[in-house]
């Protein structure tokens, strides 16, 4: 009987509340919740509202499944059972933070505000040290977040708001302007590891650390807005702000993203003349003095410090805006970026090399472009989707590079699409087109490819989506909310009972709010790092020198450890494995890096192998070897005399085990054993073994 040792130790938005033509500002409340389990593609969902608006803004998904949301309400409203659940509004309308447990019931309820109008329109991020932060506006006037007092004063100061885990109130900050009509939102918030990151826009004037920032209001742009960017550190101290400043018209940030480096991505508008660093944009190319398009899509990256480094400007005739953008990661954790565009009629996507797509015309009033781009702003793919009033609202990805699409609409007319790999061109033409008024949820591929779409149901309601989120199995969550009764796990009632306004411009929305979770058959797979690899090791590192490295370059650290990284970026350096992120891998192991190919290969006569292959001897045994040297046929891995071709993988004896024990071997008597049993011997030592694989059951007492 052969046996194996091993020693085992015990291990935003149509822009509701942009301005130019949509305010989605709320009105008093009679309580109504509902709170409902799984049906249809609808895990979950919980409604809450009155005979006023109402609505859900924002949603993160902590590690153990409970969501923290934020949003905005009016009058008194019942978001449940918990204690904190009824609250009433001190204004036109106040924030709220809350908590959900895994089935989507409030924990817990906070509020803020003061007498006039306060929401939380930027959104929710959770920072890397567990608090979460909110991004939107406060009216002039006081507004209270527990004892702390914010005084705005113009029309709106720009919030920033961080709480922690159970919703008390750490620190809140505003910017204001200089003049009564100022006016400052934040549309879209960020974060990293050390640091918070806002975008919008301001009418008139903006104060930041006492300078104050005017608007352009040269000729046609009186009352017109500008683009600001923030940085601040978890604490809501300024880092740094920048500025765009010079448009003719509507300038200003949508959606905000961050890379590994600290570089910002920003999605947004931008007007004729507006300035970018070195980048001056004009609007599309009819532009005239008297009649021109207002502002066209924006998408432009800052480095860490704040500087402009470009700008694009993607154009029609009529109004463009770029409503969201992500940053991803693809293969070797080469990172990408994906925007989306709410564009009317006619749109041309722009990159940073001068290759125009388009113009692509839409059969209705509006169309969804989803475009990737590398870091430079160079296009990679394109997605444009027509039909009718279909708003794309969020942008969020999954560690493996897919990316979720997340929006609204009317959709009244027939769906077509185009797309720069023809293969992928109308992959949105068969799709069911009665999903009037809802919310959807579409998933794309790293390549663009369609993968699904999920919406809310089929109901007389017209729903609003305002943010979506991922849990840590990449399961889909939505905020938002609707108008009329609605169908998500199950039928929500109007509160005010009658469906007030569709999603004309201008209309009076009385809305109830939305949260709400698809089941697991809608997410993506995260990838396995060691997949990459592709069953190949190599040398050891050494750091005595400033090595040339390539991406896709592999090493062992420590010498002997048995343990391999791999280059995710071209660079040279000493810096040893581990150390830097944005250069290693996550670290490998012999068996972790076999395993995880398609088709682990077993150690065959015939066969002939490459330096750094690793094969499984004896098959079944999880044994595994790695060439030294290209291996010829017939060349025995545990053959002494081919120690020049093989060597063991270092700690790949426990493998096998699963990380299952067994119970004491008894010798004094025989046993029968089969392929795969484990036992302790001797006993109480701590030392693990199991019958190989390759063994015959039988009996004995060895």
């Amino acid at each position: 009987m052969l046996m194996l040792l091993s020693m085992v130790t015990t291990i935003s938005q149509i822009d509701n509340s942009q301005g130019e033509s949509i305010e989605d500002l709320p009105s008093d409340q009679i309580p109504d919740s509902t709170s409902s389990r799984a049906a249809s593609d609808w895990e979950w969902s919980t409604a809450f509202g009155s005979t006023e608006g109402d609505d859900g803004w924002g949603i993160v998904v902590d590690q153990d499944y409970t969501s923290y949301v934020t949003g905005q309400f009016r009058g008194t409203v019942n978001f449940g059972s918990c204690s904190t659940c009824t609250q009433t509004s001190q204004g036109d309308s106040d924030i709220f933070i809350a908590k959900l447990d895994p089935q989507g019931d409030f924990l817990w309820v906070n509020t803020a505000g003061g007498s006039t109008q306060d929401a939380p329109i930027g959104h929710i991020t959770q920072l890397a040290n567990g608090n979460l932060a909110i991004a939107g506006y406060v009216g002039a006037g006081a507004a209270q977040f527990d004892s702390i007092q914010l005084n705005p004063t113009g029309v709106r100061g720009m919030l920033i708001a961080a709480f922690d885990q159970t919703g008390n109130w750490i620190w809140a900050t505003e910017y204001s302007g200089a003049h009564s009509v100022s006016d400052v939102r934040a549309y879209d918030i960020t974060s990293d590891d050390s640091h918070i990151y806002v975008t919008g826009d301001f009418v008139r004037s903006m104060v930041v650390n006492g300078v104050t920032h005017n608007a352009f209001t040269t000729g046609v742009s009186a009352g017109a807005k500008d683009l600001f960017v923030m940085k601040s550190d978890y604490s809501g101290n300024h880092v740094w702000s920048q500025f765009s400043i010079g448009g003719e018209s509507h300038d200003g940030g949508r959606g905000i993203a961050v890379d590994s480096n600290q570089n910002v991505y920003i999605a947004g508008m931008h007007s004729e003349n507006a300035p970018f660093g070195n980048t001056t944009l004009a609007t599309n190319p009819t532009h005239s003095t008297s009649v021109y398009n207002l502002y066209e899509a924006l998408i432009a990256k800052l480095d860490s410090n704040g500087n402009w480094l470009w700008a694009t400007s993607h154009y029609g005739p009529h109004l463009d805006i770029a409503k969201d953008i992500v940053v991803t990661q693809d293969g070797l954790g080469v990172e990408n970026i994906v925007a989306t565009i709410y564009a009317t009629n006619d749109l041309s996507i722009s990159s940073t090399n001068n290759v125009i797509s388009g113009p692509f015309n839409n059969l209705a009033n509006h169309m969804v472009v989803t475009s990737k781009f590398n870091m430079d702003g160079e296009m990679m793919w394109y997605d444009v989707v027509t039909g009718y009033d279909n708003i794309p609202a969020e942008l969020t990805t999954a560690p493996s590079g897919d990316v979720f699409l997340c929006g609204y609409g009317t959709n009244l007319g027939s769906m077509t699409s185009h797309h720069s790999d023809p293969q992928y061109d109308d992959q949105w033409n068969t799709l069911l087109d009665d999903w009037a008024g809802d919310m959807w949820v579409a998933k794309y591929e790293i390549d663009g490819q369609l993968d699904w779409i999920v919406t809310s149901g089929a109901d007389p309601a017209q729903s609003t989506l305002r943010d979506c989120a991922l849990n840590q199995d990449n399961v889909p969550y939505v905020a938002g909310g609707f108008d009329g009764d609605s169908i998500y796990s199950t039928p929500h009632p109007d509160s005010d009972g009658t469906l007030n306004a569709g999603l004309s411009p201008g209309a009076a929305h009385v809305r109830d709010g939305v949260f709400g979770k698809l089941i697991d058959d809608y997410s993506t797979s995260n990838p396995d790092p060691c997949e990459q690899f592709n069953g190949m090791l190599g040398p050891v590192w050494d750091n005595s020198t400033v090595n040339n490295l390539v991406a896709g370059d592999i090493y062992e650290h420590p010498e002997g450890s048995g343990v391999f990284w791999q280059v995710i970026n071209s660079t040279n350096t000493n810096a040893d494995p581990g150390t830097n992120a944005d250069i290693w891998s996550d670290a490998c192991t012999c068996y972790e890096i076999w395993s995880s190919t398609s088709n682990p290969i077993v150690w065959d006569v015939v066969g002939t192998y490459d330096l750094y292959d690793i094969v499984e001897y004896p098959a079944g045994s999880y044994q595994l070897w790695h060439a030294v040297d290209n291996v010829p046929a017939n060349e025995i891995p545990d053959d002494p005399n081919n120690w020049r071709f093989w060597q063991p993988c270092e700690g790949t004896e426990c493998a096998q085990f699963n990380g299952t024990l067994g119970p004491v071997w008894d010798s004094s008597t025989s046993n029968f054993v089969s392929p795969g049993d484990r036992y302790e011997f001797p006993a109480n030592s701590g030392i693990f073994w199991i019958v190989n694989p390759i063994h015959t059951p039988g009996f004995t007492a060895a």
